[in-house]
């Protein structure tokens, strides 16, 4: 593909991309890139429920000035889905990370821009000694450092005062869905059953974020 220039329109942006596969072990991901490679990398980790094409209207943007990188992570859109829990544990997700990265930029610095889900697993990549020097910078959206949350809520408990314990209350309550979805069966079940398919609805009634129906969406829960 031709490097695009800067003044480019926005629609051949949206239309360029290239889409390839990268082996994690013996998992395929599935890796769609825009713009000139020789341009710094920005790597995109979507979140959950999602797949790599929630960044379509961001890539190109970012592409104006970057290569830009975006994988469907494990279990999402088109990569592999592993039947085992374990094998969605921050080590394996963070294994996959440093494959994309060491297929498409080997040995050079990326800025990570990661959200919700695709934000937990990049606080675990920047503190990943085997990539040290290799993240450029990070962009959180949405998405807390696990070690952070575990002082906060600590600080709360061991030092409660009424302020705190209702901070706490409250993020307990709006983090409803995190413990529904540690009952064994249910979460998948009801994701195949009928919230995959109604999940486009839900958002724009809740959210009020548009989103268009996903060819894999009943199979990523």
């Amino acid at each position: 593909m031709q490097p695009l220039s800067d003044e480019a329109p926005l629609a051949l942006f949206e239309s360029v991309h290239n889409e390839t596969a990268v082996a994690s072990g013996d998992l395929t991901l599935a890796v769609r890139t825009w713009g000139d490679p020789a341009r710094s990398p920005v790597v995109l980790v979507h979140g959950y429920p999602d797949d790599s094409s929630v960044w379509q209207q961001v890539a190109p943007l970012l592409a104006r000035k970057h290569y830009v990188i975006a994988y469907d992570v494990r279990g999402a859109g088109l990569s592999g889905a592993p039947k085992r829990t374990a094998d969605y544990h921050l080590a394996k997700l963070t294994d996959d990370f440093i494959a994309v990265i060491d297929a498409l930029c080997p040995g050079r610095a990326v800025h990570l821009i990661a959200h919700d889900w695709g934000s937990i697993q990049g606080w675990e990549f920047v503190t990943d000694p085997r990539l040290a020097g290799r993240i450029a910078s990070y962009t959180s959206c949405s998405g807390p450092c696990l070690d952070h949350v575990g002082f906060w809520l600590r600080e709360r408990v061991l030092h409660p005062t009424p302020a705190s314990l209702a901070r706490l209350g409250g993020q307990l309550v709006r983090s409803w869905y995190v413990y529904l979805f540690h009952l064994p069966f249910i979460p998948e079940l009801g994701w195949r059953l009928w919230l995959g398919r109604a999940w486009p609805g839900l958002l724009r009634r809740v959210e009020k974020t548009a989103a268009a129906p996903r060819a894999t969406q009943a199979d990523d829960g």
